[in-house]
């Protein structure tokens, strides 16, 4: 067996010490070490220092872990064995019958996304009629058919009145066994996990609240006048804000936001206080509740020229390794303070799944369901949006991505965070894990952000250099400040009455979900300064989406700090300044974006996804470990796909 003792040192963590006692292909190893060392050095410092663990190599290891998978992979596939198809169904149908005598459950349904070739609900119906032995109307089971593109098939979302965390397991064999039945093309698990990608508190406050804006030249960017036909500072342009929703904050500018058309996904409600999230005491101790409020922030700022100040009151041990920061007063400055932004909630309120342990909210990791998503993707193209950011991702089926290839085409701007690593995110933990011993590519960007039509923004510090928790890797496309940011926040509860409001604040909080937002607000910039009907009628023609034209003189003026790893994240800093002032390529100049490097999250199968998805819920026992291992230890993707696909 042949160990990497570089590797072998770093990674003093009992999640993924035993990926170094198993048997690894010579020369994956060896493509993985420079990128693999790296990749551990700066985000499992923490975790050496906290939590030691002497390594040793013995000769049985890998006969216990081969015990051990197979006794973690039984514990998801029991209900299966000796049953057909037919029962499993039947079996499934039963619960949900029971469950609907009981009270309507919280929390968020179960759902499948089936592929198909029936091109209508009522069409699609007859065959999943034909598999569940009952009209699923009858049964409260709602069918919708995702409003994609794709000529060849149709994508259906198939959702159960039953919690989704109680029937995990069913959930998995019921899709087994449609796959079985041969009707429909693809059978999966909607509903699998994603991180919203901040906040947490900072290691450190920034004295600065807009030294964000000054690092990436936004603040001299704000100077220049337009182009001809052209407008400053954002006007005109809509950002598509899809997130928890939105409320209001005096850092938040309300009069750039389109509350008219503002949209609740889950409720299906339109305008008003539809998209808002909750601030009120009672809902205070509920995690990323103001996450939507937060990156918002960071797009718009406060009101132009209003003469306040909000005073800070940022009193968490974790801001500061040496002093609390409070009583600061400030005014947030937003990156395109005159865009405009379109409020998209797609996800509840009570989506939260995991509770992190780090900060003052840490990493939320909840359950996106690929419907809610296209949908919100969908209906922003439908209002003319001319840029989405996304600051949250996961684990995504193959929907989502038509959805935003579709967008592109429209000539609308996708923008999305790459996450981050927490020990306590599975997501985080599996990605760097496997990436450990060269299976991913070196790349933990999370999905959509990997999908090569969308720009994958990483995180720096306030001094420029890559921050040490961002996802990274191939697929990262552009850095932007993640450490430290600025945002506008509410106080924790205090001893006022349940319906209180909370109070404002600013916060100094850290994630890839500021980053993003940032990139998006140069975005709104760039297609403003020059006038989004004069680059269409520049590169209509061509058949060039707007997208691949400012991805390309993104990275090109791009400003890389210190010693770079360009293949880690991205070719430098976004410089806005730079941005506006470079001179528009020729259409035959413009490049199509890189093919998505297929890492650890953008996975091959829906199949994969489901059982990496399965293995997170094992948290921090032998079970977990040993589904890792039994994924990371395939030699190659295709006998992967084969081995999940038999088992599954």
């Amino acid at each position: 067996m042949i160990i990497n003792p570089t590797l072998q040192r770093a990674l003093r963590s009992k999640k993924i010490t035993s990926v170094l006692t198993m048997k690894v292909d010579p020369a994956i190893l060896g493509k993985s070490k420079v990128k693999s060392s790296a990749l551990v050095d700066g985000i499992r410092a923490k975790v050496v220092a906290a939590r030691p663990k002497t390594l040793s190599v013995q000769k049985d290891r890998f006969k216990k872990v081969k015990l051990a998978r197979g006794k973690a992979v039984r514990i998801a596939v029991k209900s299966r064995a000796m049953r057909s198809p037919e029962q499993i169904i039947a079996a499934f149908m039963l619960r949900i019958k029971t469950s609907r005598r009981a009270a309507t459950p919280s929390g968020t349904f179960a759902r499948l996304i089936i592929r198909s070739a029936h091109t209508s609900v009522a069409q699609f119906n007859k065959p999943l009629t034909t598999c569940l032995g009952v009209d699923p109307a009858t049964m409260g089971i709602t069918v919708t058919r995702l409003p994609l593109r794709n000529p060849s098939r149709s994508s259906f979302s198939v959702m159960f009145p039953i919690e989704h965390n109680s029937v995990r397991t069913e959930l998995m064999n019921v899709a087994w066994a449609l796959r079985k039945s041969g009707l429909f093309h693809s059978v999966a698990v909607s509903g699998l996990k994603g991180m919203m990608c901040a906040p947490t508190a900072a290691t450190r406050a920034e004295r600065s609240f807009s030294w964000h804006l000054d690092l990436t030249r936004t603040t001299r960017a704000h100077q220049i006048p337009p182009e001809t036909g052209g407008r400053a500072l954002g006007e005109d342009i809509v950002i598509a804000h899809l997130d928890t929703g939105w409320a209001e904050h005096s850092q938040y500018n309300v009069a750039q936001i389109n509350q008219r058309d503002s949209r609740n996904i889950i409720t299906g409600a339109t305008g008003g206080t539809a998209a808002t999230h909750s601030i009120l005491n009672r809902d205070a101790g509920t995690m990323m509740i103001t996450h939507g409020t937060a990156t918002g922030s960071v797009i718009l700022g406060g009101p132009a020229d209003d003469g306040k100040e909000l005073i800070s009151t940022v009193a968490d041990d974790a801001l500061s390794l040496n002093a609390k920061v409070v009583d600061v007063n400030g005014h947030l400055t937003g990156v395109a303070p005159k865009a405009t932004v379109l409020p998209i909630k797609f996800i509840s309120d009570n989506a939260l799944i995991e509770t992190p342990s780090r900060g003052v909210q840490g990493v939320g990791v909840f359950r996106i369901f690929d419907n809610d998503l296209v949908d919100a993707i969908t209906y922003a193209v439908g209002q003319s949006a001319h840029v989405i950011t996304l600051s949250v991702g996961g684990l995504l089926h193959d929907e989502v991505r038509e959805a935003i290839d579709d967008a592109v085409k429209d000539n609308v701007i996708v923008v999305a965070a790459v996450g981050q690593t927490y020990t306590n995110n599975s997501v985080s933990v599996i990605a760097d894990t496997l990436n450990a011993v060269g299976f991913g590519g070196g790349d933990s960007v999370i999905l959509p952000a990997a999908y090569s039509n969308v720009i994958a923004v990483a995180g720096c510090g306030p001094s420029g250099a890559p921050w040490s928790e961002s996802h990274r890797g191939p697929n990262v496309d552009i850095t932007a400040p993640a450490n430290a940011v600025w945002v506008a926040e509410y106080q924790p509860r205090d001893g006022r009455s349940d319906t209180s409001r909370r109070r404002e604040t600013l916060e100094c909080a850290s994630g890839t979900s500021f980053a993003a937002p940032l990139v998006a607000g140069a975005a709104a910039l760039w297609l403003a300064h020059h006038g989004r009907q004069t680059l269409i009628g520049k590169y209509e023609s061509a058949e060039v989406p707007l997208a691949w034209v400012f991805r390309q003189l993104l990275q090109s003026t791009a400003r890389p700090v210190g010693d770079w790893d360009e293949g880690l994240y991205g070719p430098g800093i976004i410089d806005v300044e730079a941005l506006l002032k470079a001179t528009l390529p020729e259409p035959a100049n413009v490049l199509p974006p890189p093919a998505m490097v297929v890492g650890v999250v953008p996975a091959v199968s829906d199949v994969m996804l489901e059982f990496i998805d399965w293995v997170g819920t094992q948290s921090g026992n032998l079970q977990r470990e040993a589904a890792v291992l039994w994924l990371a230890g395939q030699q190659s993707l295709n006998r992967t796909i084969t081995v999940l696909g038999d088992t599954w």
